[in-house]
Protein backbone atom coordinates (compact mmCIF):
# COMPACT_ATOMS: atom_id res chain seq x y z
CA UNK A 1 0.00 0.00 0.00
CA UNK A 2 1.12 3.50 -0.38
CA UNK A 3 -0.45 7.07 0.43
CA UNK A 4 0.55 9.98 -1.86
CA UNK A 5 1.24 12.63 1.50
CA UNK A 6 0.24 15.61 -0.44
CA UNK A 7 -3.33 14.21 -0.88
CA UNK A 8 -3.37 12.81 2.74
CA UNK A 9 -5.92 14.48 4.86
CA UNK A 10 -6.56 13.00 8.35
CA UNK A 11 -10.59 11.79 9.38
CA UNK A 12 -11.34 13.04 12.40
CA UNK A 13 -10.42 9.52 14.19
CA UNK A 14 -7.26 9.45 12.83
CA UNK A 15 -6.95 13.24 14.22
CA UNK A 16 -7.82 12.30 17.76
CA UNK A 17 -5.71 9.38 17.99
CA UNK A 18 -2.49 11.71 16.86
CA UNK A 19 -4.12 14.33 19.63
CA UNK A 20 -4.17 11.96 22.10
CA UNK A 21 -0.29 11.46 22.21
CA UNK A 22 0.85 14.68 21.82
CA UNK A 23 2.49 14.65 25.08
CA UNK A 24 5.05 12.11 23.60
CA UNK A 25 8.85 13.15 22.65
CA UNK A 26 9.84 11.53 19.55
CA UNK A 27 13.61 11.17 19.31
CA UNK A 28 14.65 10.17 15.50
CA UNK A 29 17.95 8.36 14.95
CA UNK A 30 19.43 5.89 13.28
CA UNK A 31 18.67 2.53 14.50
CA UNK A 32 20.44 1.09 17.45
CA UNK A 33 19.75 -1.91 19.29
CA UNK A 34 19.13 -1.98 23.17
CA UNK A 35 18.28 -3.88 25.72
CA UNK A 36 15.27 -1.78 26.44
CA UNK A 37 14.34 -2.19 23.44
CA UNK A 38 14.53 -5.86 23.10
CA UNK A 39 12.35 -5.63 26.33
CA UNK A 40 9.77 -4.15 25.22
CA UNK A 41 9.54 -5.85 21.95
CA UNK A 42 8.83 -9.14 23.62
CA UNK A 43 6.14 -7.95 25.72
CA UNK A 44 4.57 -6.46 22.64
CA UNK A 45 4.93 -9.89 20.83
CA UNK A 46 3.87 -11.26 24.16
CA UNK A 47 0.38 -9.47 23.99
CA UNK A 48 -0.74 -8.77 20.27
CA UNK A 49 1.25 -11.75 17.73
CA UNK A 50 0.40 -15.03 16.99
CA UNK A 51 3.08 -16.98 15.40
CA UNK A 52 6.79 -17.54 15.08
CA UNK A 53 8.30 -14.08 16.19
CA UNK A 54 10.47 -14.36 18.69
CA UNK A 55 12.15 -10.87 20.72
CA UNK A 56 16.16 -12.24 20.27
CA UNK A 57 18.55 -10.06 20.27
CA UNK A 58 20.16 -12.13 17.46
CA UNK A 59 16.93 -11.54 15.10
CA UNK A 60 16.66 -8.09 16.41
CA UNK A 61 19.88 -7.21 15.19
CA UNK A 62 19.60 -8.94 11.83
CA UNK A 63 15.72 -7.98 11.09
CA UNK A 64 15.59 -4.28 12.21
CA UNK A 65 18.74 -3.28 13.77
CA UNK A 66 21.35 -4.40 11.00
CA UNK A 67 20.78 -0.41 9.35
CA UNK A 68 21.24 0.89 6.06
CA UNK A 69 21.70 4.56 5.18
CA UNK A 70 18.16 4.83 4.58
CA UNK A 71 17.10 3.46 7.68
CA UNK A 72 15.94 5.56 10.58
CA UNK A 73 14.54 4.77 13.99
CA UNK A 74 12.09 6.91 15.90
CA UNK A 75 12.02 6.23 19.77
CA UNK A 76 8.32 7.56 21.15
CA UNK A 77 8.79 8.60 24.98
CA UNK A 78 6.45 9.23 28.03
CA UNK A 79 7.56 11.07 30.99
CA UNK A 80 11.21 9.86 29.91
CA UNK A 81 9.96 6.05 29.56
CA UNK A 82 10.25 4.66 25.84
CA UNK A 83 6.89 3.55 25.33
CA UNK A 84 6.68 2.40 21.47
CA UNK A 85 9.59 2.02 18.59
CA UNK A 86 9.17 2.74 14.90
CA UNK A 87 11.51 1.44 12.52
CA UNK A 88 11.34 3.23 8.41
CA UNK A 89 13.00 3.82 5.46
CA UNK A 90 13.41 7.32 3.95
CA UNK A 91 14.24 6.62 0.52
CA UNK A 92 14.42 9.81 -1.87
CA UNK A 93 10.66 10.11 -2.45
CA UNK A 94 9.08 8.01 -0.24
CA UNK A 95 8.81 7.29 3.33
CA UNK A 96 8.47 3.74 4.28
CA UNK A 97 7.06 1.84 7.78
CA UNK A 98 9.09 -0.94 8.20
CA UNK A 99 8.22 -1.92 11.84
CA UNK A 100 6.45 -0.36 14.74
CA UNK A 101 5.84 -1.92 18.26
CA UNK A 102 4.88 -0.37 22.26
CA UNK A 103 4.25 -1.28 25.41
CA UNK A 104 0.91 -2.74 25.43
CA UNK A 105 -0.34 -1.10 28.40
CA UNK A 106 -0.65 1.85 26.59
CA UNK A 107 -3.41 0.30 23.93
CA UNK A 108 -5.65 2.78 24.42
CA UNK A 109 -3.69 5.38 22.99
CA UNK A 110 -3.78 4.05 19.84
CA UNK A 111 -0.19 4.61 19.10
CA UNK A 112 -0.18 2.19 15.93
CA UNK A 113 -2.64 4.82 14.12
CA UNK A 114 -0.70 7.88 15.92
CA UNK A 115 2.73 6.61 14.30
CA UNK A 116 1.26 6.40 11.31
CA UNK A 117 0.12 10.10 11.28
CA UNK A 118 3.82 10.96 12.73
CA UNK A 119 5.53 9.19 10.05
CA UNK A 120 3.02 11.31 7.16
CA UNK A 121 4.11 14.51 8.65
CA UNK A 122 7.90 13.72 8.56
CA UNK A 123 7.17 12.79 4.88
CA UNK A 124 5.65 15.72 4.62
CA UNK A 125 8.77 17.47 5.77
CA UNK A 126 10.90 15.84 4.04
CA UNK A 127 9.17 16.16 0.91
CA UNK A 128 8.33 12.82 -0.13
CA UNK A 129 5.77 12.01 -2.50
CA UNK A 130 4.65 8.47 -1.41
CA UNK A 131 4.11 6.84 2.33
CA UNK A 132 4.51 3.53 2.45
CA UNK A 133 2.81 2.26 5.92
CA UNK A 134 3.65 -1.60 5.18
CA UNK A 135 2.06 -4.80 4.63
CA UNK A 136 -1.79 -4.83 4.76
CA UNK A 137 -3.43 -7.62 4.94
CA UNK A 138 -7.49 -6.85 3.74
CA UNK A 139 -8.57 -9.67 6.37
CA UNK A 140 -6.22 -9.50 8.95
CA UNK A 141 -7.47 -6.58 11.48
CA UNK A 142 -3.94 -5.95 12.72
CA UNK A 143 -3.01 -4.67 9.25
CA UNK A 144 -6.15 -4.00 7.32
CA UNK A 145 -6.66 -0.07 9.69
CA UNK A 146 -4.15 0.98 7.08
CA UNK A 147 -6.91 1.41 4.48
CA UNK A 148 -8.13 4.42 6.80
CA UNK A 149 -5.37 6.14 5.84
CA UNK A 150 -6.43 7.34 2.13
CA UNK A 151 -6.93 8.06 -0.54
CA UNK A 152 -4.07 5.09 -0.99
CA UNK A 153 -3.14 2.77 -3.88
CA UNK A 154 -2.15 -0.92 -3.24
CA UNK A 155 0.34 -3.07 -5.77
CA UNK A 156 -1.33 -5.41 -7.99
CA UNK A 157 0.27 -8.48 -9.10
CA UNK A 158 1.66 -6.99 -12.07
CA UNK A 159 3.04 -4.20 -11.06
CA UNK A 160 1.06 -1.91 -11.20
CA UNK A 161 -0.88 0.28 -8.67
CA UNK A 162 -4.45 0.97 -8.69
CA UNK A 163 -7.02 3.20 -6.25
CA UNK A 164 -7.15 1.14 -2.37
CA UNK A 165 -11.13 2.14 -2.69
CA UNK A 166 -11.36 -0.88 -5.40
CA UNK A 167 -10.78 -2.65 -2.27
CA UNK A 168 -12.46 -1.44 0.55
CA UNK A 169 -15.23 0.28 -0.92
CA UNK A 170 -16.57 0.78 2.44
CA UNK A 171 -14.90 2.58 5.33
CA UNK A 172 -13.59 0.32 8.09
CA UNK A 173 -15.69 0.17 11.25
CA UNK A 174 -12.61 -0.89 13.11
CA UNK A 175 -11.65 0.61 16.58
CA UNK A 176 -8.39 1.13 16.85
CA UNK A 177 -8.25 1.12 20.61
CA UNK A 178 -9.27 -2.33 20.42
CA UNK A 179 -7.44 -3.59 17.31
CA UNK A 180 -3.93 -1.47 16.56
Amino acid sequence: MRVEVARFKASKSLRKARNRNLDLEIEISRPIYTEEKRLLLENYLGSKHVGPMVADEEGMRGFMFAGSKRSWEMDYFLDGELIAVGLVDLLPNILSSIYFFYDPSFSKRSLGIASMIFELEWAAREKCRWYHPGFMVRDCPAMSYKARFGPGEVLKNDGSWEPLVQHYPQPLSINPVDEI
